[in-house]
Order: structure tokens, then C-alpha cells, then sequence
């Protein structure tokens, strides 16, 4: 399966700008946030599937789903932010005061000649 052509991206083009903005609302990603998401790193490599193919135990689809969009959202505040799935997401947007009240900044299309997030 097509990562891009799933219902992953356009679920994480409504997450991971909610909790860009949460971050930078606190100045950015804290040291927790950091060690948080770097703890993912087992439970992504070994059911990482679960984004494709739905758990059979409850809960663990959508734990999986969280996991990616928080580590999606700390990576934003690397310079120049990340593009994944598709999408590009740059936390450094929404610390300056006047990308802020711009939202379509916050995220974009990874390549230029895409026209649509969907």
C-alpha cells in the first residue's frame, strides 16, 4: 500500500498542526518532548503496520497514529521543518508572530507542483 495515497496524510494534515501549535505556544518542543518521542522508536519499528493495517488490539491503531504525528510535530522545529508523507510542516512558522496568523504557512505541500494536500 501507498503510504501517500492512504487516509494517513490528510488525517496528519488535521493533527500535526494542532500540535505544532501546542508546542510553540510553550516555545517550542521541550526536552520531554524530545525524550518522549525518541522512546517510540521500538513500538514504531515493530508495529509501525498498524497504520496500515489495523490492529487487532484495541487502542494500539490509534497509539500508533498519535506516536507519528508527535514525532512529525517535534521534527517541525528542526530548521527548515519536515516533509513527510507528502506534506511539509514547519513549527518555526507559527513562532513568528506574523506566520502565526497565517495557517496555510504552518503546512504545505512537500512539492511545489502539488496542488492539493489530498
Amino acid at each position: 500500500m501507498n503510504l501517500e495515497a492512504s487516509s494517513l496524510p490528510p488525517l496528519l494534515a488535521l493533527a500535526v498542526p494542532l500540535l505544532i501549535a501546542e508546542m510553540a505556544r510553550r516555545g517550542g518542543p521541550a526536552d520531554e518532548d524530545y525524550a518522549r518521542v525518541a522512546s517510540y522508536t521500538n513500538d514504531l519499528a515493530y508495529h509501525g503496520d498498524d497504520l496500515l493495517y489495523a490492529s487487532r488490539k484495541p487502542g494500539e491503531t490509534s497509539c500508533r497514529f498519535q506516536q507519528v504525528a508527535e514525532a512529525i510535530a517535534v521534527l517541525s522545529f528542526c530548521p527548515g521543518g519536515i516533509a513527510v508523507f507528502g506534506l511539509h510542516f514547519d513549527g518555526a512558522a507559527v513562532q513568528d508572530p506574523v506566520a502565526r496568523e497565517e495557517a496555510e504557512d504552518v503546512i504545505t505541500p512537500a512539492h511545489p507542483q502539488q496542488a492539493t494536500l489530498w
